[in-house]
């Protein structure tokens, strides 16, 4: 299933996906602790869904209801 959700990546934006660390997972790892640590409420990095227009309406309904 992994590999399938990579394709799409590599797909939609036209490129490779590597395994490794970069700026911005570092900053995503950081900030989601400090969520399960109860320090943080809001997240400064932005969502990018990708997917189908089904799963795009999909996950736009289910944030509606974690955000409500």
């Amino acid at each position: 299933m992994v590999e399938n959700q990579l394709d799409e990546l590599q797909k939609y934006y036209n490129g490779i996906v590597l395994s490794g660390k970069n700026i911005h997972l570092t900053k995503v790892k950081k900030e989601i602790a400090e969520y399960f640590e109860g320090n943080r409420k809001v997240f400064s990095m932005p969502l990018d869904i990708v997917g189908t227009d089904f799963r795009k309406k999909v996950w736009k309904v289910r944030l509606r209801k974690w955000l409500a």
